[in-house]
């Protein structure tokens, strides 16, 4: 609030909440990463709503096949997330990754974090070299104010859009990289055309996964005629609950995402074949089928 009362249009921000100092009121761990759940988390969320792009740091605590790993509120609905890679376009094993534990996509985003070459504390003119997704984060801060510089009258929603959309993964999105590395000349260049524009749709609406056949993962588009609870889950050609990707309260507003990395509620990959995937809201139940090929 007192960032926005002053004309702010873009927070840069590298705090991860996770574990508190002994004595603090609560500690936080992977399960709260929920999206909306952490108190700051919340603030993030309602700085979006207010008009603030805020960019968050991923976080440094690296991979974990069985959960996220990031820090609040970089698991925020609204906040753009963003990892760490390595001169060579992979991710620093550092970095933290998602899904968030109602099965959004983070990271959103990558940018450099890995070998970068810095200002030092210790003197006034000397550089040294770190690492961190705190250096990937204003990276991509940066390139939303130049997104902002040449479309002032963009939301925050459709910076973020924008972004993900040119990434360079954004067709195969996943939860180590996101939707891949920021590529700022293509966000500028963006477009909103008839059916990326952020409008609200006439009809719920499950779209075919794309890509499709696929090998690791997919992403699954879903159109949400009235806000509510939104559910998908994978089956296989028996029937059986493969996945729940995603469980959350979703905003009415078409092309909204999911994604499947391939994986089953375990973390384990599943083997090649026929899945269907089901989405079910209030009054509203469809189910598409899609195919894995590994």
């Amino acid at each position: 609030e007192w960032a926005e009362a002053r004309g702010a249009d873009i927070i840069s921000s590298s705090v991860g909440y996770i574990d508190m100092d002994a004595g603090s009121l609560r500690s936080y761990d992977w399960t709260w990463m929920s999206g909306d759940s952490t108190l700051i988390t919340k603030a993030a969320n309602m700085g979006v709503s207010r008009g603030l792009v805020i960019v968050n740091s991923a976080g440094n605590e690296g991979s974990n096949s069985q959960h996220n790993t990031l820090g609040a509120p970089s698991d925020g609905d609204s906040v753009i997330a963003v990892g760490a890679v390595t001169s060579s376009k992979t991710r620093a094993g550092f970095s933290s990754v998602g899904p968030t534990t109602k099965g959004r996509i983070k990271p959103d985003l990558m940018a450099m974090g890995f070998n970068v070459k810095t200002a030092t504390s210790v003197n006034q003119t000397g550089y040294e070299i770190s690492q961190g997704t705190s250096f990937s984060c204003p990276l991509v801060a940066g390139m939303c104010a130049q997104i902002l510089s040449a479309h002032p009258d963009w939301t925050p929603a459709q910076v973020r859009l924008a972004l993900i959309r040119t990434a360079d993964r954004a067709n195969n999105p996943d939860n180590q990289y996101g939707y891949g590395i920021a590529n700022v000349l293509s966000a500028i260049h963006y477009e909103f055309s008839a059916d990326t524009e952020i409008v609200i749709p006439t009809e719920f609406v499950l779209h075919q996964n794309h890509p499709n056949p696929f090998n690791p993962g997919t992403v699954i588009r879903y159109d949400v005629l009235e806000a509510g609870k939104v559910k998908i889950e994978i089956y296989n050609s028996l029937g059986q609950k493969v996945r729940t990707v995603l469980n959350e309260n979703r905003p009415a507003l078409a092309n909204q995402t999911a994604a499947w990395d391939g994986k089953d509620e375990r973390g384990k990959s599943v083997a090649s074949g026929v899945y269907f995937y089901r989405m079910t809201t209030k009054g509203f139940s469809k189910t598409k089928k899609m195919l894995l090929l590994r």
